[in-house]
C-alpha cells in the first residue's frame, strides 16, 4: 500500500506500520520533515525515510540538518550526470538563516 500525503494530511493522521517514508520534496518547515519520517518509528519499530533533493531546497535540508542537529546522509547515484554538487557537500552543519513569518511591526 502506499500513501501520499501533503505535510496538513501528515501531521493529522496515525497510521501504523509504516515502513518507508519517501520525500518527493523537502519541507519547507524543518518541524514537517520530523513528522514525515517519525512515520517510521511508530511503537519503537524502524524504518527508512529517503529525501529527493533539488539545487532549489538546498537551504531547506540544510534547516531540517540544523533542527535535526545531523547531517542527513547523501547517496550519490552512479551514471548520473550531476551539474550541482553542492548537493552532495558532506561539511558541517551550518546555521541557516530561517524565513521570518511576519508578525512583527515595521519601524517607520
Amino acid at each position: 500500500e502506499i500513501l501520499v500525503a501533503t505535510d496538513v494530511a501528515a501531521r493529522g493522521i496515525d497510521i501504523s506500520g509504516v515502513s518507508h517514508v519517501i520525500n518527493y520534496r523537502v519541507p519547507e518547515n524543518a518541524e514537517d520533515y520530523v513528522h514525515r519520517i517519525g512515520r517510521t518509528g511508530r511503537a519503537e519499530a524502524e524504518g527508512d525515510a529517503f529525501t529527493i533533493l533539488t539545487a532549489d531546497e538546498l537551504d531547506y535540508a540544510k534547516a531540517v540538518e540544523f533542527f535535526i542537529e545531523q547531517k542527513i546522509p547523501r547517496r550519490k547515484l552512479e551514471n548520473f550526470p550531476y551539474i550541482y554538487t553542492a548537493l552532495l557537500d558532506e561539511s558541517p552543519i551550518k546555521p541557516v538563516r530561517r524565513k521570518k513569518t511576519g508578525g512583527g511591526k515595521k519601524r517607520k
